[in-house]
């Protein structure tokens, strides 16, 4: 079975290889190029997955196609939407996490009311 790091790296190759600038650049000019980029990464990774799973006589891919998805929304989130400086530019008025904080008291308030400690976004 293909450790958290072996998908990692199968993931961030094929990142490479369509190129991590020409993701951003598209994705920021039309969101819904998103889905396109996530059908076709999965699509090659789970290839090699599966390849390497073969090879490792190993017939549960399950778990390293869910480490592969979760790597994949992080580089989604983190590269592509997220500013890097966590600020955006608004009328010339820099925004940052503070003017969301009533947000962020109302997720934390909705996980400990359903006692857990995260949630997870699925696309």
């Amino acid at each position: 079975m293909l450790t958290g790091e072996g998908v990692k790296q199968i993931l961030y190759s094929e990142i490479e290889d369509i190129g991590k600038e020409k993701i951003q650049a598209d994705i920021a000019s039309s969101i819904e190029l998103s889905q396109q980029y996530i059908d076709k990464i999965m699509r090659k990774c789970i290839a090699r997955l599966a390849y390497e799973s073969n090879d490792n006589h190993n017939d549960d891919i399950d778990p390293a196609i869910g480490t592969l998805c979760e790597a994949l929304l992080h580089f989604m989130l983190t590269t592509c939407t997220l500013p890097s400086e966590r600020k955006v530019k608004a009328k010339n008025d820099a925004i940052s996490h503070k003017n969301y904080s009533n947000i962020i008291i109302d997720i934390n308030d909705f996980l400990n009311e359903i006692r857990d400690k995260s949630f997870r976004f699925v696309h």
